[in-house]
C-alpha cells in the first residue's frame, strides 16, 4: 500500500554563491533560510527495515542540494488516511472573535 511520507527539512542558502564566477571552489557563506517539506509516495513499510533519515539526506543530497542551496533532513510523518478538514476561513474568524483577549 503506498501512503504519503511528509519529509521536513532545513533550507539554507549560500550567500556566497550569489557572487562566484564558476571558477575554483565556491565560497561558503550559509545563512538559515527557514524550512521546507517535501513529499514521496511509498510504501511506508520499507521504512521499518531501513534508517530513513539517511535514506532521505541521500535523495535530498542527490537531487536537491547544490553550492547554492541545501536541505537537511529534520523528520519525517507517514500520512496513513486523508486529513480530515477542520473547517472553513470563516469558521477560524468567528472562532477567533470569540477569544476574551
Amino acid at each position: 500500500m503506498k501512503n504519503i511520507i511528509f519529509i521536513r527539512t532545513t533550507y539554507q542558502e549560500n550567500y556566497g554563491a550569489h557572487d562566484w564566477d564558476g571558477y575554483g571552489e565556491c565560497p561558503q557563506r550559509w545563512k538559515q533560510k527557514g524550512s521546507h517539506v517535501f513529499i514521496i509516495g511509498m510504501n511506508a513499510d520499507l521504512c521499518l527495515y531501513t534508517d530513513p533519515s539517511k535514506v532521505f539526506q541521500l535523495m535530498l543530497d542527490a537531487n536537491h542540494n547544490t553550492c547554492a542551496e541545501r536541505f537537511t533532513y529534520v523528520s519525517h510523518d507517514i500520512q496513513f488516511q486523508k486529513p480530515t478538514v477542520i473547517g472553513t476561513e470563516a469558521d477560524y474568524i468567528k472562532h477567533e472573535k470569540s477569544l476574551d483577549i
